[in-house]
C-alpha cells in the first residue's frame, strides 16, 4: 500500500459548467482507511477514478506515495477499483473469475493460483473457489469482483 494525495486537484468535463471536482487537496497515509460521503454528482467516484486512472486530472496532481500520477496510464498504477455494479462470468466458478484476468495477461498458471489463493485468503472466499456466483450473496459477489 502508499499514501495517496490530491494536490489542488481538478477535474472539468467537456462542455461542463463547473468542475466535478474542484481543487481537492487530501492527503490518505498508508494504511488509512477514507470513507467519500456525500451526496450524487459531488465528485466522489470522479476522484477515485482520478486515482485509478480513469479520469485525467484537468489540473492539480494526484501522487501515489510520493510519486506523481499525472499522465501515467491506468495500468501503470498498480491501482483496483472494485464497481459498484460487478460483473462476473455466470458460466465460471469464483476461481476462474478471479483468473480471469491473469489469465488474459498471460500470467503462468502456477502464479494464477498462487495469487488466487492469496486473494481468496484475504477476502475470506476460500471455501467458495468452486461455487457459481449464482450461489453467492451479493457481499460475497461484491469481494470476488
Amino acid at each position: 500500500m502508499a499514501s495517496v494525495t490530491f494536490e489542488s486537484a481538478t477535474r472539468v468535463f467537456s462542455g461542463a459548467s463547473k468542475p466535478a471536482v474542484d481543487s481537492l487537496n487530501l492527503q490518505i497515509e498508508d494504511g488509512e482507511c477514507v470513507v467519500l460521503v456525500g451526496p450524487s454528482g459531488c465528485g466522489k467516484s470522479t476522484s477515485l477514478r482520478m486515482v485509478a486512472g480513469l479520469e485525467p486530472t484537468t489540473s492539480g496532481r494526484v501522487l501515489i506515495g510520493d510519486k506523481d500520477m499525472t499522465g501515467v496510464r491506468p495500468r501503470s498504477r498498480d491501482v483496483a477499483m472494485v464497481f459498484q455494479s460487478y460483473a462476473l462470468y455466470p458460466n465460471m466458478t469464483v476461481a476462474q473469475n478471479m483468473a480471469f484476468a491473469l489469465e488474459n495477461m498471460k500470467v503462468s498458471k502456477s502464479e494464477i493460483k498462487e495469487r488466487v489463493q492469496w486473494a481468496a485468503s484475504m477476502l475470506e472466499l476460500d471455501e467458495l473457489l468452486e461455487r457459481k456466483p449464482s450461489a453467492l450473496s451479493g457481499g460475497q459477489r461484491q469481494r470476488v469482483a
